[in-house]
């Protein structure tokens, strides 16, 4: 059976998965959700991104107490919904509030290289084409300086699909899996 991770990003934790996830366990797929170190619900406190996306709400509201120290960066609440969800439903908003925690930059900063079994898994990226938070040019340069992936999907909406359009990302989710397993 394959199995599924689902790793949030920053400024969330893993109740951003909670909707995708039950919909895949309830296709008979293993999922697990991470709660990354200081985020969502873990109490870790963050200790420490270039900010070249023109298109991009996140400067407008980028908060952060000390960044020569690299300490912990937040998105301020007059700009909460609009930079993430402005295409969500109150209720979607609501969760999106309650979730957002400062973010430690040291990671955002840190490069990510795969090796042995890690390198190997697919990689499936979706673009987000009225993302307000990494706009869809950024998400395009980001994607190729990655190396690309074995598969790549356009929604419309914004930065997070997995609580505006649920059903949708478990479809996908559970599509790449299916033809994981069929392929082996």
């Amino acid at each position: 059976m394959t199995a599924i991770l689902l790793v949030h990003g920053a400024w969330f934790g893993a109740a951003c998965w909670q909707h995708v996830a039950a919909d895949l366990a309830g296709r008979g797929l293993s999922v697990r959700c991470v709660e990354l170190p200081g985020h969502g619900l873990d109490p870790t406190p963050p200790d420490a991104l270039s900010q070249t996306d023109t298109d991009s709400l996140v400067p407008r509201f980028w908060r952060q107490e000390d960044p020569a120290a690299w300490s912990p960066a937040w998105i301020d609440d007059a700009g909460l919904i609009d930079v993430f969800c402005a295409d969500a439903p109150p209720e979607v908003q609501q969760v999106v509030r309650a979730s957002h925690r400062p973010e430690a930059l040291a990671p955002l900063g840190t490069p990510v290289h795969l090796t042995g079994a890690s390198a190997g898994v697919p990689r499936v990226y979706v673009h987000t084409r009225d993302d307000r938070a990494v706009s869809y040019g950024l998400q395009q340069r980001m994607l190729a300086r990655a190396g690309g992936a074995s598969a790549v999907v356009t929604l419309e909406g914004g930065h997070l699909p997995m609580l505006v359009q649920p059903l949708v990302v478990a479809d996908l989710i559970a599509g790449v899996a299916a033809r994981r397993e069929r392929h082996g």
